[in-house]
């Protein structure tokens, strides 16, 4: 969700690539305390067909300034969060198999193009019934796969492990809170919480992005 923040602060190029580590660190704290609950079947047929796709997504974000790609961002960003009825359609029609592939090779690009494939992994777990531990557990996986292959196909700069290494205390004072939070509200709460948040920055990078057109 901090992905359109840092893009604005840091530009198209650092913005990605801080926002892909900090987002590699976050997801190995958190399986740490969740990999028991990962549904490693699942967790395979989302991660893999991202492999041919997240290059693509790399390669498209190059070639957009940093207007364009904050709105591509926010447009991306407000689309998935609206896909939960229409992945349920999708489910009817294609079968249990054919979604997540679909999902993971589409949430690929996405994150290869700006890393917000969280809100697509949502939907797809409200449409499947996942439970909150189940998915928190399980997307932490594909998101790691993802941060590592998008790293590799945005490359890397002498200034990442220095960012990275200022931020590591507040990113870490991040996933103790939110692990805190967690046990203690319901799964409603939380994604309440979620779609909150990703609304706003949805809508902030969408009128940055005109703003600056």
């Amino acid at each position: 969700m901090a992905m359109p923040v840092l893009i604005l602060l840091l530009g198209p190029t650092d913005g990605m690539r801080l926002g892909l580590l900090l987002g590699l660190m976050v997801s190995v704290a958190a399986l740490v305390q969740t990999w028991r609950a990962v549904d490693l079947r699942t967790t395979a047929l989302l991660a893999l067909p991202a492999l041919g796709s997240i290059p693509l997504g790399a390669l498209l974000a190059h070639a957009l300034n940093l207007s364009a790609l904050l709105m591509v961002v926010g447009t991306l960003l407000a689309s998935l969060l609206l896909a939960g009825p229409a992945m349920s359609h999708v489910e009817k029609l294609n079968g249990r198999v054919s979604l997540p592939l679909g999902t993971g090779l589409v949430a690929g690009f996405i994150h290869g193009l700006c890393g917000l494939s969280a809100p697509l992994l949502t939907a797809y777990a409200i449409t499947c019934r996942w439970t909150n531990q189940r998915f928190v557990a399980s997307s932490q996986v594909v998101f790691v796969f993802f941060n590592v292959a998008s790293l590799l196909a945005w490359g890397w700069s002498s200034s990442l492990l220095l960012q990275s290494a200022i931020l590591s205390p507040v990113l870490l004072l991040g996933v103790c809170t939110g692990a805190f939070v967690r046990s203690r509200i319901t799964s409603k709460t939380a994604t309440a919480i979620t779609l909150t948040v990703a609304w706003a920055s949805a809508l902030g990078a969408i009128a940055k992005g005109l703003m600056g057109w």
